[in-house]
């Protein structure tokens, strides 16, 4: 994790002026394509949900999906992910809902914290993210907020894509649809090779560390398609059937026990996307150059477990269980 400067205020100046006028119409079809977005592919809950840390796969608490409150601390920031329901954004219009999105700006010009990574949703096929704010509009209010924040600088991310990600033809091939949902899914986001290690920067390299004190040290997996230490073995049966064996409900429910191993990857998030969807990010995964770096997946790691919940933390866990 690093820190630094980013040059975020140039998106202040013009948030939303490209498009004060926009008005998204609610359509059968954007809203079927923002709940599969939404719900299975950009892993919005995963950060705007508070977390059930009594499980397995620390999934979202259901009570909670969507209505912000998540602790983000390190040495860059401390914020807590906000409400992104219609009880908190139910006034804003489309033309601020995208700049939030795309540009990191709120209404009143205020920026977001860089963690939100609407660098990369800037790149996204535009339709796309029209048809997650037109459905993020039409979910259930979930009463939370506004959280503290407390921004001491700028946290920068590892990576950030370049170039528009347009959203593949209907002729498209399936590496080709791989690519693009392998890209607005964020995989790299966490599987990129970390700083100060030797794949440092190197697409889907893995060993980027995610530390619970109390819970352990854990490890973005390689991606790439070394044969020995990435998924090369992997055929794209194998690969489907992990995330659908991942995602079921015997593995989401399970209990986590202290000392035991767990997991971070919000697999019961990505085991909704459909068969075709999973297969085509295996065949893209499949072309990525092999990149030797065997992860060590997870450790023990001492320490009191820090509470990450803002109903744990202001005393009231009973309100969202």
């Amino acid at each position: 994790m690093r820190c630094g400067l980013i040059l975020v205020a140039i998106f202040a100046v013009t948030a939303g002026a490209a498009t004060p006028d926009l008005v998204l119409e609610a359509t059968p079809e954007r809203l079927a394509r923002g709940e599969y977005l939404v719900n299975n592919v950009v892993d919005c809950a995963g950060c705007h949900s508070q977390r059930d840390v009594s499980k397995f796969n620390v999934p979202t608490l259901p009570a909670r999906r969507h209505g912000g409150g998540l602790l983000f601390r390190d040495v860059c920031d401390t914020c807590f992910t906000p409400n992104i329901t219609p009880y908190a954004l139910a006034e804003w219009t489309d033309a601020e809902f995208l700049a939030a999105v795309t540009e990191g700006v709120r209404p009143d010009g205020s920026k977001l914290s860089a963690r939100m990574p609407y660098l990369a949703f800037a790149q996204i096929d535009r339709e796309d993210i029209y048809a997650i704010i037109v459905y993020l509009r039409s979910i259930p209010p979930v009463a939370g907020g506004p959280y503290p924040r407390d921004f001491a600088t700028d946290y920068v991310p590892d990576f950030v894509p370049t170039g528009v990600m347009r959203r593949p033809e209907d002729d498209a091939t399936e590496v080709e649809r791989g690519a693009y949902l392998v890209g607005i899914a964020g995989c790299n986001g966490c599987h990129v090779g970390p700083p100060g290690s030797a794949v440092a920067g190197i697409a889907l390299a893995g060993g980027r560390e995610f530390a619970f004190p109390g819970r352990g040290l854990h490890r973005a997996a390689n991606l790439t398609s070394d044969v020995r230490s990435g998924i090369g073995a992997w055929t794209r049966e194998s690969f489907v059937a992990r995330f659908k064996a991942m995602g079921s409900p015997a593995v989401q429910d399970a209990a986590w026990k202290p000392g035991e191993p767990s997991s971070v990857m919000p697999w019961w998030f990505y085991a909704g996307m459909t068969e075709s969807d999973l297969g085509a990010i295996w065949a893209y995964l499949a072309t990525v150059p092999a990149v030797e770096h065997m992860v060590v997946k997870w450790e023990p790691l001492a320490g009191p477990m820090p509470l990450i919940n803002w109903v744990d933390i202001a005393g009231n866990a009973s309100a969202a269980r």
